[in-house]
């Protein structure tokens, strides 16, 4: 059975889904309807507790009666033991802190639709929803628990910390962390007032960095992959599919990071597609997007080297470049992490010096892979690493050692 059109097939498709991309999902906890005044079957408080991990927000809708104004109080609460270091401003009532508390005034006939967020609404198990209005009226209430942004201090960008309750990463759990002249926020994870000079980016909660370079490049290898060798595009297909698969495995709800490195290193050319051609030396510039423990890689490299043949042309450099992507996983060990990951490399040839071996083709497709080790100090970091990868439409490979400095983001 030939294999080649359906693995085609579905590399296309994983790598437009890498382009597009999407936003990890919320999860629906619970639903109902509150009634004021209380009726048999319909309460005007409620009690919800939700099993799983997540950042809890609440929508609800309400609607005034037609011949009446309605003023409507909502409060949601937790108790004050649910085990959470909750902030000490916060309301404390009867043994419950308050969260979070709205009051309304609608017209008659007039349709409300709120949403009471997680920075508000914390993690906890618990919550106490309580409705009190001067008339009749149905409150429709659902309960969504959101992804966690973390869920300890290694998923959150360099200097910034885990914040339990809110289940987010911060700049600050207190004033301890901010500067003299300020104080924390910890609803927010911020220090105020924020200082003017520089600038900080504050990280989306629940979205995943943006793939969508990375699933062009894979799509364009594809396709042209696909024109010159339908064999070729579908071994190009299985690494996109081990791409995604190794994507869709990772730690969805951490917050992601990125670094950019640039070094040196040495080249060399095997097989008979590099006969002549002696060791050389190239650049490599590499740009991760990471999550804990995965990632992904794009980079570029280049590589120069001199060629010694019988017959013209006896003496010429020959220069490679190459673009290629990939996943990532990463292992810390103590002070190190090491690294590992497959690539897909689209190759280019410049100069004269292969031309008896390669003809006059000059673009080609490659599979291989990288193994590094990577030390950090600060923002900064040291990475050493080999690679190899292996042509499909010619007989040999490359092999690179590299030094890069960078720094992550």
């Amino acid at each position: 059975m030939n294999l080649s059109r359906p693995m085609q097939i579905l590399g296309l498709l994983l790598a437009l889904l890498l382009f597009v991309g999407c936003e990890t999902p919320s999860d629906p906890v619970a639903q109902g309807t509150l009634c004021t005044p209380p009726t048999g079957d319909c309460p005007s408080a409620v009690s919800l507790q939700r099993i799983g991990v997540g950042r809890n927000a609440l929508e609800f809708e309400v609607r005034a009666p037609a011949d009446e104004d309605l003023e409507l109080t909502l409060e949601v609460s937790t108790p004050e033991d649910s085990g959470l270091p909750l902030p000490e401003d916060l309301p404390r009532r009867e043994g419950r802190v308050v969260l979070a508390e709205r009051s309304y005034m609608l017209g008659a006939g007039e349709r409300l639709v709120e949403r009471i967020e997680p920075f508000e609404l914390t993690v906890t198990p618990t919550l106490l929803i309580t409705a009190e209005a001067n008339a009749s009226a149905q409150i429709n209430y659902l309960l969504v628990a959101e992804p966690l942004e973390c869920i300890d201090d290694g998923d959150c960008p360099r200097r910034e910390t885990c914040e339990p309750t809110y289940g987010r990463c911060a700049n600050c759990l207190s004033d301890g962390d901010c500067q003299a002249s300020q104080t924390c926020d910890r609803r927010s994870g911020r220090c105020f007032p924020e200082t003017q000079s520089g600038c900080q980016l504050a990280p989306s909660p629940g979205h995943a960095p943006p793939l969508w370079p990375l699933g062009l490049l894979l799509l364009g290898a594809v396709l042209r992959a696909r024109r010159a060798s339908p064999a070729r595009a579908a071994s190009l297909s299985a690494v996109i599919l081990f791409a995604s698969t190794f994507l869709a495995t990772s730690t969805a709800h951490a917050a992601p990071g990125a670094s950019l490195s640039v070094g040196a290193g040495g080249r060399l050319m095997v097989g008979s597609f590099a006969e002549g051609a002696r060791p050389g030396w190239g650049l490599a510039l590499n740009q991760e997007f990471r999550w804990r423990h995965a990632g992904m890689s794009l980079q570029l490299i280049s590589g120069n080297h001199t060629t010694h043949n019988d017959s013209p042309p006896f003496e010429a450099p020959a220069h490679s470049y190459g673009v290629s992507a990939g996943p990532r996983a990463y292992l810390p060990l103590g002070p190190i992490e090491a690294q590992a990951g497959v690539d897909y490399m689209w190759v280019g040839l410049a100069g004269t010096g292969l031309v008896q071996n390669t003809g006059l083709d000059r673009t080609f497709h490659a599979l291989g892979g990288t193994a590094g080790a990577r030390f950090s100090l600060g923002s900064f970091h040291l990475i050493g690493r080999a690679t190899y990868h292996h042509l499909f439409d010619a007989p040999g490979g490359l092999i690179g050692l590299d030094v890069m400095v960078g720094m992550g983001f």
